[in-house]
């Protein structure tokens, strides 16, 4: 199992070597498939899964889970919740299961990798919702860095366990991009060994809040589109800017918003509190987390300001300003301030734990 292209994985290196001990140990390639765990994003194109994985794509077949495809799904449990744990198929029936991975902060599951290729990379859509639901994602202990009491954490842990997953390959990067760490073996000892060294690079503390932060998302490819980019750059800057202050959020999103539902949800509201009210009304549809998520915490916190290649008018759509340059998103952003305001930059809000000094 790989994880898609919105993740930062070197499986180019990785599933060589893999395949290369499988067949050592007498593994055929005929007996070995690659899955790639997509959750609830979309399929990788084939262009997409050669620059991933180089020449491994004609060796051993590769196919993209479907969340959706409930014919090819099966239940393997549930957790101590009560969540159904559907996964694919071709995972609940394999002998020996694999998963590469990066761990890098993550808005729900604290940090990525490990059990986040089970659920939601390659479980059904229902099981995904239910991990994702509204009394989940605002339990107080869920956030970016936090594992400890995390219920979205657990029962991703859950779920790997009764998944069976036997082994991982997971890395950590530098926030500059640089490789720092490889980690590998049990799914659950490996991973947080991985944390631990994550958490020593990511975290970082500032005295007080800023009128104005401009955060980007590292680039390509958690700025693939404006889905992912808010997921990675925004929960992370959300404490270090002053309620009535701006985020500028640096993304080229060059495959447009990336969620449907969380553009209708916005565009077709009038205020962000129309949102929280159709949230209750008609439940938290998937994807639609993210439109809850801002309306709920940022927007009627803070001003959004997007630079980006994204047409203004959808911007302007979702209660965001649009801006063609930093320097005009600045401009923008520090309107009526005065003469004195303080900025803080993150190059890339997608690799870092904020926090404000005494304030937890």
């Amino acid at each position: 199992m790989i994880s898609d292209v919105t993740r930062p994985v070197p499986d180019g290196l990785i599933l060589p070597h893999l395949i290369n001990e499988l067949s050592e140990a007498g593994v055929a390639d005929e007996r070995i498939r690659i899955l790639v765990a997509t959750g609830l994003h979309r399929p990788c194109t084939r262009e997409e899964l050669q620059q991933r994985i180089g020449k491994v794509i004609d060796r051993i077949p590769v196919t993209s889970h479907d969340a959706r495809d409930t014919g090819n799904l099966a239940c393997i449990g549930r957790t101590s919740v009560g969540n159904d744990v559907w996964v694919n198929s071709s995972v609940a029936t394999s002998d020996f299961k694999i998963a590469t991975g990066c761990i890098e902060p993550h808005t729900l599951a604290g940090y990525s990798g490990g059990r986040k290729t089970i659920l939601p990379g390659v479980a059904g859509e229902e099981t995904i919702r239910r991990n994702h639901s509204p009394e989940m994602i605002v339990h107080p202990k869920v956030g970016f860095g936090r594992i400890d009491e995390n219920p979205i954490h657990t029962e991703m842990q859950e779920a790997s366990r009764l998944a069976n997953l036997d082994f991982i390959v997971n890395v950590v990067w530098t926030p500059t991009g640089k490789l720092m760490k490889t980690v590998a073996g049990n799914p659950e000892q490996a991973w947080r060994e991985g944390v631990r060294a994550a958490d020593e690079i990511y975290r970082r503390t500032l005295d007080k809040k800023a009128d104005i932060v401009v955060a980007g998302v590292g680039g390509y490819p958690h700025d693939i589109n404006l889905y992912q980019a808010i997921s990675h750059g925004l929960d992370s800057t959300l404490p270090l800017v002053r309620d009535g202050g701006s985020i500028v959020l640096v993304a080229e999103c060059s495959e447009g918003v990336g969620s449907d539902v969380m553009y209708r949800w916005l565009k077709e509201a009038s205020t962000p509190e129309d949102v929280l009210h159709r949230m209750k009304r008609e439940g938290l549809a998937m994807n639609g987390h993210v439109a809850w998520y801002l309306c709920l915490n940022v927007l009627t916190r803070v001003k959004i300001i997007v630079v980006s290649k994204l047409p203004p008018r959808l911007l302007d759509d979702m209660f965001m300003k649009p801006a063609s340059s930093v320097a005009d998103a600045l401009a923008l952003a520090a309107h009526n301030l005065g003469r004195s305001w303080e900025t803080v930059v993150i190059p890339d809000a997608s690799k870092i734990v904020s926090e404000i000094r005494g304030n937890g």
